[in-house]
């Protein structure tokens, strides 16, 4: 796809035109950061609903929540992360200043709370650095970076493969809570 020197986000980066692929993605800010998951998982955005604590569950696994008909687990991300304490109470989550981003994988739709409404973001190839030395680190101990995503303003967004956040394990015991 060929563009002009402005990325499809309208941030203009004084880039020559390029054949670069473009990926959508759905942004987000945990304990201030900001991170982002590719757009093609993401079912929707809503409100967190109430959440019911389901017992002996991992601490990042905020309880079982209705959203449209269907029961799916709510997983905060910052606690999941180590970004805060797990000090979260089941009803602060609920709070209406909170969201719920649903996942659709393959086998399996779980919940992920962020503090802000999420935003999309388009960014090139020519944005997205997979291979600096900091993302080899990260990557070698969190496989769900991707890279980072190089914004027109000089900030960076953490690129995450939400399908990786969680293991094999930590998968079935999400669920098994519904």
């Amino acid at each position: 796809m060929k563009h002009s020197d402005k990325s499809a986000s309208g941030n203009n980066l004084g880039q020559p035109v390029r054949n670069d692929k473009l990926y959508q993605f759905v942004t987000f800010k945990l304990a201030g950061g900001d991170y982002a998951v590719n757009i093609e998982y993401v079912k929707e955005v809503t409100i967190t609903p109430k959440v019911s604590k389901m017992p002996r569950t991992p601490f990042f696994i905020k309880g079982v929540a209705n959203v449209r008909g269907d029961l799916i687990a709510i997983v905060d991300l910052e606690e999941r992360f180590g970004l805060k304490s797990s000090s979260l109470k089941v009803k602060d989550v609920s709070e209406p200043e909170t969201y719920t981003m649903v996942i659709d994988a393959d086998t399996y739709t779980i919940g992920f709370i962020v503090k802000e409404m999420p935003n999309t973001l388009v960014l090139n190839e020519s944005q997205i650095d997979r291979s600096a030395d900091v993302i080899e680190k990260a990557k070698f101990k969190n496989k769900y970076i991707t890279g980072l995503g190089k914004l027109g303003d000089g900030n960076l967004v953490v690129l995450l493969d939400i399908l990786k956040v969680l293991s094999k394990k930590e998968i079935q015991e999400v669920s098994s809570v519904r």
